[in-house]
């Protein structure tokens, strides 16, 4: 098990796709869980993405932490390896989820090293995010906790991040101020003043600095050995920037060359790397995609046969002629609605996808676009400067020249393309639209029963009984939040598309606001989502605000009733 924890590459999923189905029928929890973390190291060393994800989701839903032997210390391990890939895959918000995990797991491990560096390491997400501020906050409290626990060395690292942002404020005495504690305190210098490999990042921020408050030749020196570690871009870049404050041409052109060499290689790799990005997270899509199928068809299949009984029961115990006459007539009516109800859920579901489809769409030309613009300000860029160059290359910028015509071409076509995919995509949308309003139109007739229905449903009378009890000392477990989601969206079809579709709810809200559409009153809406009236009080406010343009939480209530006349 060290082995996995250290990256050590696993031989196939053979034999881990063994042992996980072995534990997940006889194992115990910490054993599932286990197995399942075998299991997706090694779909890691194979490179599936998505199958090594799922394994990591899988491992950590087995995880029993209501008992006392729960084995916290690998859950940290399985958010570490997901936080991991999310960031190889540029997921921000899921590596901050998975890094807060790792840390609150770590906590209830009495593992205070872990604790810490969970804390660290989220200064890489909010750093890709730009959020400067948050890196800062974040940086300084690790710094301080570092300190704080005897870890100085590791504290010094912390601040690489902060002398970025400093030197790219021009904060100068801040940058100092940091440059000088890593110097001292990180213990990755040698006695000759070299800094130990995979740190070399540290000669870029030296020679900015040095070039920040005018010690050219300093930052020179550092530059080069910047170059020298194969950090070519910043380097060469550095060194342009140098030699323009020192106004010599020929140092100039070079470095000019250099530096548009070694960033279309990287660009390159970066493109590369997006890519394969885009592709793993398509392969990931998918396979969620026709799990989420699966269990949709699952679950119908289990509603028929629950139908199937109901209605056997039913025949076994009449009586006599008149209440069979009944029964035939009920049964008549109810195989109709369930007939109607299905070709409503697959023109919702046709609905649905189409919408996904449009946000996928205009996502993909989103992204397409910002490449093809930071291409073009990049042809640009090179068009400056082949223009400040000599007579020798304006072949090669007549070439640029051609290029950047052809990709303008590109681009207006490409938007034509998705004008007019959006277009079909719209009206498409629009005929299915009619279709489930007219279907919604004659379902409404039987909206009274329906209702009624509603109430006889177990999912209704689960959350009336926790609701009977003044606290839970557990949550409410998430499938039977989906329960109550599934049973607003047969039973209540338009307040569902009003609370999904035509506006945006978080998942907290939208349990709030389904309560409240079912008659809980605030004090057993604080009692099932534990928590108290002042929470209550903002999550309505919140509600209020996103459906109603409301100011506050009092008049929620009426809001939502008032829904009911539809």
């Amino acid at each position: 098990m060290a082995k996995i924890r250290n990256y050590v590459v696993l031989d196939g999923d053979s034999s881990a796709r063994v042992v996980a189905d072995y534990f997940d029928r006889h194992g115990t929890a910490n054993e599932k869980m286990m197995a399942y973390y075998v299991l997706g190291c090694a779909y890691r060393d194979m490179g599936d993405v998505p199958m090594q994800l799922e394994s990591f989701q899988k491992a950590v839903e087995k995880a029993d932490t209501t008992r006392a032997d729960c084995d916290y210390y690998t859950m940290v391990s399985i958010y570490g390896h997901m936080a991991d890939l999310y960031h190889r895959q540029v997921l921000p918000e899921e590596e901050i989820h998975a890094i807060e995990m790792a840390g609150k797991c770590a906590r209830k491990d009495n593992d205070t090293l872990s604790v810490l560096k969970s804390t660290e390491l989220l200064i890489r997400p909010y750093f890709h995010l730009r959020d400067t501020n948050r890196v800062l906050a974040i940086a300084d409290s690790a710094l301080m906790l570092y300190k704080k626990f005897g870890y100085d060395n590791i504290a010094a690292e912390v601040l690489s991040a902060p002398i970025s942002i400093a030197l790219d404020y021009g904060d100068n005495i801040k940058a100092k101020e940091c440059l000088s504690i890593y110097e001292q305190e990180s213990g990755l210098f040698d006695n000759h003043g070299n800094i130990r490999k995979g740190r070399e990042y540290y000669y870029r921020n030296k020679g900015r600095f040095y070039e920040n408050i005018g010690e050219l030749d300093s930052a020179i020196f550092f530059y080069q050995r910047a170059a020298s570690a194969s950090l070519f871009e910043s380097a060469y870049k550095g060194l342009l920037s140098v030699y323009e404050k020192k106004n010599k041409p020929d140092s100039i052109a070079k470095y000019a060359k250099l530096f548009a060499s070694a960033n279309d290689s990287s660009w390159l790799s970066k493109n590369s790397k997006m890519v394969e990005q885009m592709t793993a997270m398509y392969d990931y899509s998918r396979h969620k995609k026709q799990a989420e199928e699966s269990a949709q068809r699952t679950a119908r299949a289990e509603k028929t046969r629950m139908r199937l009984l109901l209605i056997l029961l039913g025949v076994s115990m009449m009586s006599g002629f008149m209440y069979v006459s009944h029964r035939r007539e009920m049964r008549r009516k109810q195989e109709d609605y369930a007939k109607m109800e299905r070709d409503f859920a697959d023109s919702q579901t046709a609905l649905d996808g189409l919408q996904k489809d449009v946000r996928l769409m205009r996502f993909e030309y989103e992204e397409r676009m910002s490449d093809m613009r930071q291409e073009e300000k990049s042809l640009n860029n090179e068009i400056e400067l082949l223009r400040n160059s000599n007579n020798q290359l304006t072949e090669k910028y007549d070439e640029k020249e051609k290029e950047l015509a052809q990709l303008r071409k590109y681009i207006a076509k490409e938007t034509e393309t998705y004008r007019r995919e959006i277009s079909a995509k719209t009206e498409e949308l629009e005929r299915l639209g009619g279709e489930v309003e007219k279907m919604r139109e004659k379902m409404d007739k039987d909206s009274a029963l329906r209702e009624k229905d509603f109430w006889n449903t177990s999912i209704y009378k689960y959350f009336r009984d926790l609701a009977n009890k003044s606290y839970l000392n557990d949550k409410v477990e998430k499938e039977k939040w989906e329960g109550l989601n599934n049973a607003i969206r047969k039973y209540f079809p338009d307040f569902y598309s009003y609370i999904n579709y035509s506006h945006y709810l978080n998942f907290e809200q939208r349990c709030v606001c389904e309560l409240i559409w079912t008659g809980f009153a605030d004090a057993d809406i604080a009692v099932l989502i534990n928590g108290n009236s002042k929470r209550v009080s903002r999550l309505k406010e919140q509600i209020n605000r996103r459906l109603f343009d409301g100011e506050d939480a009092k008049t929620l209530r009426a809001n939502i009733e008032a829904l009911m006349d539809w």
